[in-house]
């Protein structure tokens, strides 16, 4: 198996960023009164697992914000 590179840890990043953009509107979505219950927990899992990921195989990066 190959070793990760640095960017596919800037590829990782840019994904969770892009997940806590999804959950901004979500919210947004909640507030209108849309159920949105089903994607909050997709995403949280997805954000959950991508950290883990991230964590196991870069694990003296800076934790992302």
């Amino acid at each position: 198996m190959a070793e990760l590179t640095t960017a596919d840890k800037s590829r990782i990043d840019s994904s969770l960023k892009a997940l806590e953009e999804a959950k901004k509107a979500l919210s947004r979505l909640k507030t209108a009164g849309v159920d949105t219950s089903d994607k909050e927990s997709e995403i949280a899992n997805l954000n959950q697992r991508l950290r883990q990921f991230r964590e196991a195989f870069f694990p003296n990066a800076r934790p992302i914000k």
